[in-house]
């Protein structure tokens, strides 16, 4: 089986690595990987460096680096075009796709209107606060095989009509990369980024929820105050690239008393999450990757809200005292973090890349197309 696979930025090639490496590992599978938009931008770090070790690797420039809507939608137009000519050139038998940003929905709409099957990982989740939710549902009802982070996204893909043998719970795969890599020495900590043993980490990660860059700016400057009053060791990682990413970006390269880091490899990142006292922002890793390791997450603002998540997460308005107090208590509330330690994950045990290969080894994707439809449930 031919699978065509795309990737556009590390935030989403960082989750779906585990599952390219086991891809690529098993003779009978075949894979040619896209790599485009923000891996090619070098407003973005150029992070197509690090996707490496495939057989089949094709380089997509797409993404206009333009802080806006228009922008966005005109790099969309390009990737559309590049992905139409690789599925003609490439002729894959499955495409697949993670998550709930462009080049999914992008891919995903290029595949069906090429009779191509598409599975697609992270559908079924949950939130009302962006786009992201209609891309990913949107994406969800182009796809012919699922495969979710949870029970939870499971039981919303048969609410929108999807079937039942077409879903696979096989959990977060950011989390098979969790488990296999190790945590750093306090002098390996050190020496990379002066992270002091004795003081707590708050490490930051927060995006841009609406085109305003101001806002966003002004979220993460707060974040940034509240961390530091809290007496933590703030590490605050770069914004993605969403339009209203040049705020949040400048009060990066600006502000004061931090580490900064940015387009961390992922031996780093986990280094990072496993040393960490509180993982602070509106990342998607604040739900679905402190469980697994008993960590506190203080989700800030509005884009996570509504979506599934374990009893480890905070939500707590844009508002610096809000914040603080989040901060204070995950860092300082000993009973708090002890209870937090050995709190059920529900996104998965590390072992996700097995599940979804394991699947794709036993599927026919010629019997894929075409999918019914269901009605959804409760409308009956």
């Amino acid at each position: 089986m031919k699978i065509l696979a795309v990737t556009g930025s590390r935030s989403d090639y960082d989750l779906l690595e585990p599952v390219l490496r086991a891809i690529e590992e098993q003779a009978s599978l075949d894979l040619v990987l896209v790599v485009t938009c923000a891996h090619l931008a070098r407003a973005w770090g150029g992070t197509a460096q690090r996707v490496t070790g495939f057989r089949h690797i094709l380089l997509r420039p797409t993404l206009i680096d333009w802080d806006s809507p228009e922008a966005r939608l005109k790099s969309m137009g390009l990737e559309l075009v590049a992905l139409a000519q690789d599925l003609a050139e490439h002729k894959p038998d499955l495409v697949l796709v993670l998550g709930d940003r462009e080049d999914a929905l992008l891919a995903a709409t290029a595949a069906s209107y090429s009779w191509i099957p598409v599975a697609h990982i992270f559908g079924g989740d949950l939130g009302h606060a962006t786009v992201d939710d209609s891309v990913r549902h949107a994406v969800s009802k182009l796809s012919h095989l699922h495969f979710t982070a949870s029970e939870w996204s499971r039981q919303v893909l048969l609410e929108l009509g999807e079937e039942d043998s077409r879903i696979v719970v096989s959990g977060n795969p950011a989390l098979d990369r969790i488990r296999k890599l190790p945590a750093w020495s306090a002098e390996q900590l050190l020496e990379a980024w002066g992270i002091v043993p004795a003081r707590p980490v708050a490490l930051v990660c927060q995006h841009p929820v609406n085109p305003d860059p101001q806002q966003a700016a002004f979220e993460l400057d707060i974040i940034l105050r509240a961390c530091r009053m809290a007496g933590a060791q703030v590490v605050v990682n770069t914004p993605n690239s969403d339009p209203g990413s040049s705020g949040p970006l400048r009060v990066w390269e600006e502000a004061e008393e931090i580490i900064r880091v940015r387009n961390l490899d992922q031996a780093s990142w986990v280094a990072l999450l496993r040393r960490a006292n509180v993982l602070v922002g509106n990342s998607s890793a604040g739900l679905l990757e402190t469980p697994f390791l008993g960590i506190p997450a203080v989700n800030v603002g509005s884009r996570q809200q509504g979506r599934r998540h374990a009893g480890n997460v905070e939500f707590v308005p844009a508002q610096e005292q809000a914040v603080r107090q989040a901060v204070v208590r995950a860092l300082d509330d000993g009973d708090y973090r002890e209870g937090l330690r050995h709190i059920p994950c529900p996104f998965g045990d590390g072992h996700t890349a097995d599940r979804i290969v394991k699947r794709l080894l036993e599927t026919d994707p010629r019997t894929l197309i075409p999918k019914h439809h269901l009605l959804n449930r409760r409308s009956v």
